[in-house]
């Protein structure tokens, strides 16, 4: 048996591409290439917000004197301010699992039902 010469063309879009065409020598982000920008303004949230949170205690003073009470009634201030924050993380968390998760098993639960009906008609 003889070899059969195969010429490879490359295709795009249905079509095929002259060699002589430049490719295309790297992948353009979906998001247009400013995703680095919001997770650069994201972290710069988180660093303004804690930065807020842990370091209470070095304006409890000011605070106490401006608000002429005591300082440690202006204590309960950073106090609640960290409580807040810690517990936030908590009720997002059950938003989370009351939402996404009953969504997801929604899917999981309809797929399995469709799989079942079909294995039903074979």
């Amino acid at each position: 048996m003889a070899a059969k010469e195969v010429e490879l063309k490359q295709i795009k879009n249905g079509q095929t591409v002259d060699d002589d065409e430049p490719v295309q020598s790297h992948v353009v982000p979906p998001d247009g290439g400013y995703g680095w920008v919001i997770m650069g303004a994201a972290f710069l949230c988180n660093v303004v917000v804690d930065g807020i949170i842990f370091s209470i205690g070095l304006v409890v003073a000011a605070l106490a004197d401006s608000f002429e009470v005591e300082i440690s009634k202006a204590t309960w201030v950073g106090s609640l301010l960290s409580g807040f924050y810690l517990i936030a993380g908590d009720w997002k968390f059950g938003l989370f699992q009351l939402i996404c998760l009953s969504l997801t098993q929604t899917v999981v639960d309809r797929a399995k039902a469709a799989i079942s009906h079909l294995k039903a008609i074979r």
